[in-house]
């Protein structure tokens, strides 16, 4: 500490006499503390604020305002911002010297910036082959980013387009990663695409070796529970149709063939398939 003299002097007016006398004052010296540089942050990312401890100095934290409080010299925290704003914490540190209790005070403002919002949208299942959409509409100063890209007509959109291919007779199950970004504070969400596999082969029965001007010859699939039946012939012509099964009569050509396409109790459309009769 530092120690200073003055001398203090009192002169009567009238007589013209004085008298002095010495003051000694003890400046003892200040006690540093540093709450931190301003700054703005994400929400919900801790970090820290303040500085370290010195032996021999109590500390003490609260806020302008709100709640915070601590004792340490360099707390850990982290904020939540519901608005669509930024907003503003000021937080303020004491530190108090017990030896010769003398207490220095510093702040630092805080700001928050708004929370970024991710929703990758509802699970979805697609067919082989078939388009769907994943997310939900975009929102104001968001950029996205979806990973994996695979399949997506733009992985930048907040609703991208998903086409994939199933060549496996089981289901492909796919995650999707969507990623937001808003003034640099990052948010994520998962969508889960199922990619339906294809109707399988249909079995059609039936005779494929008539006569000529064959009339009235039944043909039927085995079915599938839940699966309609697209029907067509080429040679002939259909005189009665059901969902499992025709009746033909045949005409003159040396060959001819029936077709016939199925759609799943899911809705998926297989492939036409061509069956030769001749």
């Amino acid at each position: 500490q530092q120690q200073r003299l003055f001398q203090l002097t009192v002169i009567d007016t009238i007589t013209g006499c004085s008298d002095s006398s010495l003051i000694r004052f003890s400046v003892r010296p200040k006690v540093d503390v540093f709450a931190g540089n301003d700054t703005t942050v994400c929400p919900n990312i801790p970090f820290q604020i303040g500085m370290n401890f010195t032996q021999g100095i109590a500390y003490t934290w609260g806020e302008l305002g709100g709640t915070f409080t601590s004792t340490l010299p360099n707390p850990t925290v982290s904020f939540t911002n519901g608005t669509n704003g930024n907003i503003q914490k000021t937080l303020f540190i004491s530190a108090f010297r017990n030896l010769d209790n003398c207490r220095t005070t510093d702040t630092v403002v805080i700001t928050v910036r708004p929370q970024a919002i991710a929703n990758a949208g509802p699970d979805i299942r697609i067919c082989n082959n078939v388009s769907g959409i994943i997310g939900t509409t975009a929102l104001t100063n968001h950029t996205y980013l979806w990973t994996p890209s695979l399949g997506l007509n733009d992985s930048s959109r907040a609703q991208p387009t998903v086409h994939l291919q199933n060549p496996n007779a089981t289901p492909i199950v796919s995650n999707y990663v969507l990623t937001s970004n808003r003034n640099g504070c990052i948010a994520q969400d998962t969508v889960q695409v199922t990619v339906l596999s294809k109707p399988v082969k249909p079995i059609v029965q039936g005779n494929f070796f008539p006569c000529k001007n064959s009339t009235g010859l039944p043909y039927r699939v085995v079915p599938q529970l839940g699966s309609t039946y697209s029907w067509s012939i080429v040679g002939g012509t259909i005189t009665q149709r059901f969902n499992t099964s025709i009746t033909c009569n045949w005409g003159t050509m040396d060959s001819g063939y029936i077709i016939i396409q199925e759609r799943d109790s899911i809705g998926c459309l297989g492939d036409p398939d061509s069956n030769l009769v001749l």
